[in-house]
């Protein structure tokens, strides 16, 4: 199953609307749209995850923001299952880690970091990750 073409939209890498075929590329930018606010005109899409952290950020991510956004990211059709950790390690950068096990194609983990200051959520690393069903080290 093929995701298609989307464009890219990694401003801060590439400023010419450049397009994208790789499968974790599109589906991370998927996610990251979802996680980036809702749509008045769909409830049930979107988690606006910056207003969840809110000004209030000590170093960590509440527990409750991480489920909720896990059930936000397996929300997405092409996501089978969603494992969301706090990465940002007691510093004032918010880093969230999501390894993202995608219906079809290899999973891969997904590094965003979220700037509160300018409202933006960036996918700052798509790495695949090797298992022994992918053929990887077991």
């Amino acid at each position: 199953m093929g995701y298609g073409i989307d464009i890219a939209l990694e401003v801060d890498i590439t400023r010419d609307l450049a397009t994208t075929a790789r499968p974790s590329q599109t589906l991370a930018e998927a996610i990251v749209r979802r996680l980036s606010g809702t749509l008045f005109h769909d409830p049930n899409y979107g988690y606006d995850l910056i207003q969840a952290i809110g000004a209030g950020f000590q170093g960590a991510i509440s527990s409750t923001i991480i489920q909720r956004t896990a059930v936000e990211v397996e929300k997405e059709e092409r996501v089978r299952a969603a494992v969301v950790t706090d990465t940002s390690q007691g510093s004032d950068d918010i880093r969230m880690g999501i390894r993202v096990i995608p219906e079809a194609g290899p999973l891969f983990d997904l590094t965003l970091t979220i700037d509160r200051v300018a409202g933006v959520i960036s996918a700052e690393e798509i790495i695949p990750v090797r298992t022994a069903f992918n053929g990887g080290p077991a």
